[in-house]
């Protein structure tokens, strides 16, 4: 997990970190913006391709161009990791318990989805702890695919009573809305090292990375 430690002092955001790490009660920002997927639920539809696992790349990939969204604190001190992996939920087919996947990222998008797929499908460990609790470099991810969403709420996992920033994404199931394909996409971050122009810039990224696809 290569990492650099941030400059407290020197940081552009060094007030704001110490002002939220100092302040009491949670320190997470969440939003819930709609997300237009057009053109990628007709390109894994082409393709023969997941769209969860689609997704879950193209999420990661924004997030890893966006510095706050790689950023940590560990001990007590800010780090910047320098790329992000994936943590998503998974369901297999002859029961209701979900599962948590642990997958590398990859540089091209279908390699991943294979991989990802491959993955999920070998792995018969629920909660295999032992791929991820003791990471920094991750994302979790999720989404709710029997329906859509207005808002969304979840407990993040804290190490020594300190929320390290690891961020929580999720999306709905997509509804056609006139003549486009749009979900909704929450997103829930540490505020020492995001704020909601950052979520916006999140999710116009994506929307860019999504409308390009063919």
């Amino acid at each position: 997990m290569p990492a650099t430690p941030i400059d407290i002092e020197s940081w552009n955001r060094g007030d704001h970190f110490k002002f939220f790490m100092g302040s009491a009660g949670s320190t997470r920002l969440s939003l819930t913006q709609p997300l237009d997927v057009t053109e990628l639920a007709f390109f894994c539809k082409k393709n023969t391709i997941s769209f969860y696992y689609s997704l879950i790349f193209l999420v990661t990939q924004t997030a890893n161009e966006i510095a706050g969204f790689r950023h940590r604190v560990v001990d007590g001190q800010p780090f910047e990791f320098d790329i992000l992996h994936p943590l998503f939920t998974d369901l297999n087919k002859d029961d209701d318990l979900f599962k948590l996947v642990m997958a590398e990222m990859e540089t091209h998008l279908i390699d991943f989805v294979k991989k990802a797929k491959q993955l999920s499908k070998d792995q018969s460990e629920y909660l295999p702890v032992n791929t991820f609790m003791d990471r920094y470099d991750i994302l979790n991810i999720t989404c709710y695919p029997w329906g859509d969403f207005s808002s969304m709420q979840v407990k993040p996992v804290q190490q020594e009573n300190c929320d390290p920033g690891i961020p929580f994404i999720a999306w709905g199931k997509y509804q056609q809305q006139a003549n486009r394909l749009m979900t909704s996409l929450h997103t829930e971050v540490n505020h020492c090292f995001l704020d909601a122009i950052h979520l916006y810039q999140f999710k116009t990224h994506l929307e860019d990375k999504i409308k390009l696809l063919k």
